[in-house]
């Protein structure tokens, strides 16, 4: 009697841990974003850094935020988490931002008691280049020279981007990036697909990007070398057959032979 007696509140006791543990488990699993991003800590800590949240929908797991920088309009971020991640400490999720016609995925890891970096994988997608402009516009401020990109359209397709932000400097380590410009048009001139390339050669250092394009008897090349969103320096040439065969918008830009026209920023 006695150890059936031992057995029955053996029996209770894993009961109930059972289920507290599916409550728990399911509290956390519908535990609402809108609630942890309400909260008093971290409604502070984005108010220190300039970031209001709204328009949150969906769970700590699966949900979404819209997001403004500023006085400046982000989009709307949706996010995937990944639980068996958790275990080890790290933050492993899929992301998706998209603002307005732009849209970009990928994937991001980051340790969870010392979050000093953040590791973008196989970032992929598209953005709309008039979205892009808009997106900088009160952080890098075009020269005189570059004005003419305000009125230029296309997209630029990203194949691939991997890097890891040090959220300390809020600068990326070790970018490696591959894209394509399609149906760029600008100052009326239709363009061919133009490769893009950004990389650090230093790992830690200025970012370096690289363009190439050829049209109807003409080839466009340039560099840029990024060393802070406000700190920067590049080139654009292009080069022709002919002088004939020189895209209009070539004559805003330095001569440097009948068929040689340059600018640098």
């Amino acid at each position: 009697m006695q150890n059936q007696s031992t057995r029955g509140k053996k029996n209770i006791v894993l009961g109930v841990s059972v289920f507290v543990l599916v409550l728990v488990a399911s509290l956390l699993t519908h535990l609402p974003a809108a609630w942890v991003i309400g909260q008093q800590s971290v409604q502070s800590q984005l108010k220190a850094s300039g970031v209001k949240l709204s328009a949150v929908d969906g769970t700590v797991w699966n949900g979404s935020v819209h997001i403004r920088y500023r006085n400046s309009e982000l989009g709307e971020l949706s996010w995937s988490l990944q639980p068996l991640s958790l275990l080890f400490l790290n933050l492993n999720a899929e992301l998706n931002w998209q603002y307005q016609a732009s849209l970009l995925s990928g994937q991001v890891q980051s340790a969870l008691l010392s979050a000093t970096e953040l590791q973008l994988q196989d970032v992929k997608g598209e953005l709309v280049a008039t979205d892009v402009l808009n997106l900088s516009k009160g952080v890098v401020r075009l020269p005189p020279s570059m004005s003419m990109l305000e009125d230029m359209s296309g997209t630029v397709n990203i194949a691939s981007l991997n890097s890891v932000i040090d959220l300390q400097r809020l600068w990326p380590k070790g970018l490696q990036a591959t894209a394509t410009v399609n149906g760029l048009n600008l100052m009326g001139n239709q363009f061919p697909q133009i490769a893009l390339n950004a990389s650090q050669p230093d790992s830690q250092g200025k970012i370096v990007g690289q363009l190439t394009g050829e049209g109807s008897n003409w080839n466009l090349t340039g560099k840029v070398e990024l060393q802070s969103p406000s700190k920067y320096h590049g080139q654009l040439e292009v080069k022709a057959a002919s002088e004939r065969d020189l895209p209009d918008w070539a004559f805003v830009m330095q001569k440097k032979s009948p068929t040689h026209y340059l600018t640098r920023f």
